[in-house]
């Protein structure tokens, strides 16, 4: 953790950083700690620097991620709204359209402001579906479950875990009370909260095998009802249909806490637009923070 409370990120990677090359990356900031699993993809590494930043403060069509958090700005109200529901229920869901900031919501706002709660600690484990749902599920934990420094090793560990979701119902609930066995005695009279976050969640509903997708809904409504963890989740508004109709005991229990993020009004616009800078130690001058918010 650096001296002003901003994340750092530990990755270990596989033999190179080289285009798809696999990362277990770890972002931790005081008391929380997010583990994800990433992939490397070769020429897009420049997108923020080319400015002569350091860092520049707008991703652009990039997501906002936990360690962007002091560039993302304008959507305050949406994030204590969500970390309301969350104190109020153990699964969430952030819908939205396409392209309205659901992830950097979660990334950048929600986990964040957990890091402002002095009592609690949190281990946050963080994926996408993709084709692979039960394995992105099993490398995100792979970074707290894994023994040993050997990267072969460990994505073989991986590899068995994902066996145990199919044969194994109630398998999660076992690695989470490891983890939390692991955690006890560690975090200094904090209490300890583990919160499963599930981004893009209609990847699952555009994939023809139903298997791992019911294997990942019977997983994660397990924890939720043992409460060994909070599970939250991001989707795409058109995909309510799919869910509805194939997950329609999941949609059930996230149907009281699901947070729809509506478009930016010209407040949020425009914090969005200044704050950023002004982080960054710059200015953007009134009549083109108009023009912009104007041309949105």
């Amino acid at each position: 953790m650096t001296k002003n409370g901003e994340y750092t990120r530990n990755t270990q990677t596989a033999s190179a950083k080289g285009t798809g090359a696999l990362a277990i990356n770890a972002a931790a900031c005081a008391n929380v700690t997010v583990y994800q699993y990433v992939t490397y993809v070769g020429g897009n590494a420049s997108a923020r620097t080319a400015t002569g930043l350091s860092v520049c403060p707008y991703p652009g069509l990039e997501t906002f991620h936990t360690y962007d958090a002091k560039f993302f700005a304008g959507r305050e109200e949406d994030v204590a709204l969500l970390e309301a529901k969350l104190d109020d229920h153990d699964i969430c869901g952030v819908i939205a359209a396409s392209g309205a900031g659901k992830s950097s919501l979660v990334r950048a706002g929600l986990i964040p402001a957990l890091t402002k709660r002095e009592n609690e600690a949190w281990d946050v484990f963080a994926f996408k579906p993709g084709q692979e749902p039960l394995y992105g599920l099993a490398r995100s934990m792979s970074g707290v479950l894994a023994r040993g420094d050997n990267l072969d090793a460990q994505l073989n560990e991986i590899r068995r875990n994902v066996e145990h979701f199919h044969t194994t119902p109630g398998r999660l609930s076992e690695y989470l009370e490891e983890i939390i066995r692991r955690r006890v005695g560690s975090n200094s009279g904090k209490h300890h909260y583990v919160l499963i976050f599930i981004d893009q969640w209609e990847e699952l509903y555009t994939q023809e095998n139903d298997d791992d997708r019911n294997i990942l809904v019977r997983e994660l409504m397990d924890v939720v009802e043992r409460g060994l963890a909070k599970v939250i989740l991001t989707m795409r508004i058109d995909f309510m249909e799919e869910m509805l109709l194939l997950s329609t005991d999941l949609f059930r229990d996230l149907r009281p806490c699901i947070h729809f993020v509506e478009p930016m009004d010209e407040t949020g616009l425009r914090s969005a637009i200044k704050n950023p800078a002004k982080v960054a130690g710059l200015s953007v001058p009134d009549g083109l923070v108009s023009r912009l918010i104007a041309d949105f």
